[in-house]
């Protein structure tokens, strides 16, 4: 019985994709002082829920 339960541990480790796998959406750098963008990268223009609010200033 242990056999057939380390088995499918085996096959699901080895068949389930990596949840890790993360994408850049957008980077937007801007000056305070000037309000100029300095950096504009990816799709700035869509809306999106940000995964982590610790990093917002």
């Amino acid at each position: 019985m242990k056999r057939v339960h380390a088995f499918t541990a085996i096959l699901l480790a080895i068949g389930l994709p990596s949840a890790s796998c993360a994408s850049v959406v957008c980077t937007l750098v801007s000056d305070v002082l000037t309000g100029n963008t300095l950096i504009e990268e990816g799709d700035c223009n869509s809306r999106v829920i940000p995964a982590s609010t610790f990093k917002l200033a």
